[in-house]
């Protein structure tokens, strides 16, 4: 169960090439870390580390992914923000002063 978004296409393309395995991605690659974070924190790839250099590797949900398409669990309903247009619909509370100073809230 997941609200992540789909990945884009360069994390795609990453996971793919962990999955591949025939090009390591390591800490070696620094440019690529933020992509394999991302990743990370999504359960679809971890890092163990091995003399102080982590390398991703994919997990089960990583290659769940690449098969379907979406995370596991996908089609289960989960409670998560509202979204319209790709953005998150948050209540905003606006707190003003009336003429005589006194403070009210407007949603």
């Amino acid at each position: 169960m997941s609200w992540w978004p789909k990945l884009r296409p360069h994390q795609l393309d990453l996971l793919r090439r962990i999955a591949d395995g025939s090009q390591p991605v390591t800490a070696r690659e620094s440019a690529l870390a933020r992509t394999v974070y991302a990743l990370r924190t999504r359960k679809l790839v971890t890092t163990p580390r091995a003399d102080g250099v982590w390398t991703a590797v994919i997990t089960d949900a990583g290659r769940y992914y690449l098969e379907h398409g979406e995370y596991v669990g996908a089609g289960t309903p989960r409670s998560s923000p509202a979204r319209r247009n790709g953005r998150c619909e948050v209540p905003i509370l606006r707190i003003s002063t009336s003429a005589s100073g006194s403070c009210w809230r407007a949603r």
